[in-house]
């Protein structure tokens, strides 16, 4: 039963955000909405699917859903019009890759969390504050301000999430995480940022 609700409330809660990033009338507003609400069915995957092979699933259904949305343009509110980028597609995988290593590896599920809400949240956020604190691009059209806000959802992130950390680990992790998202390319990030981040973050503190 756990099952069932587990892959019923995710879709309903995902497709749900989609709906309603369509009322949203620019298309930034729509894209970045959709970029950082849908993480939270994290929270449903992980309460009902925990370590199964389903927590896996369905993020692998959505590489699939997001490439037939990419290449016939079925959820329009994903996908960036004036570059054709695969970022809706690295989303999925790289949730798809870090659910595939916390099934083998349970003790990288806080790696896992750390990753993942970075790219939805750092990312989503930065082009938002980006577009209110108006600073010069510094490198791949990427601003200052939009680098501070990935630093600092990478500090907060990491300080709520780590018990009794290293500070000093903390501070090299999250410049670490700002330096890969400032000198990836848009949709790109979507895989590095999460999985880089994850990865230095096992190494560092598990």
């Amino acid at each position: 039963m756990d099952i069932l609700q587990g892959y019923l409330f995710t879709y309903l809660y995902i497709f749900l955000i989609i709906i309603i990033s369509r009322l949203l009338k620019k298309e930034e507003y729509s894209r970045k909405f959709i970029h950082i609400f849908v993480a939270f069915a994290y929270f449903i995957i992980n309460h009902y699917l925990k370590f199964s092979i389903h927590s896996i699933i369905i993020p692998a259904t959505f590489i699939l859903i997001n490439f037939l949305s990419y290449k016939f343009k079925i959820f329009k509110g994903m996908e960036r019009k004036e570059n054709n980028t695969l970022g809706t597609i690295y989303y999925a995988i790289s949730m798809t890759v870090m659910a595939l290593i916390t099934y083998f590896l349970h003790s990288f599920q806080d790696a896992y969390f750390i990753g993942f809400f970075l790219m939805a949240l750092g990312d989503g956020l930065a082009p938002v504050a980006a577009s209110i604190i108006k600073t010069k691009p510094i490198v791949n059209d990427k601003t200052l301000s939009g680098s501070f806000t990935i630093f600092t959802v990478a500090l907060v992130l990491l300080l709520i999430t780590l018990k009794s950390p290293s500070y000093v680990y903390v501070l090299l992790t999250a410049l670490f995480a700002t330096f890969i998202e400032l000198y990836s390319k848009k949709g790109l990030d979507n895989i590095l940022l999460p999985l880089g981040t994850s990865m230095l973050v096992y190494i560092l503190f598990y």
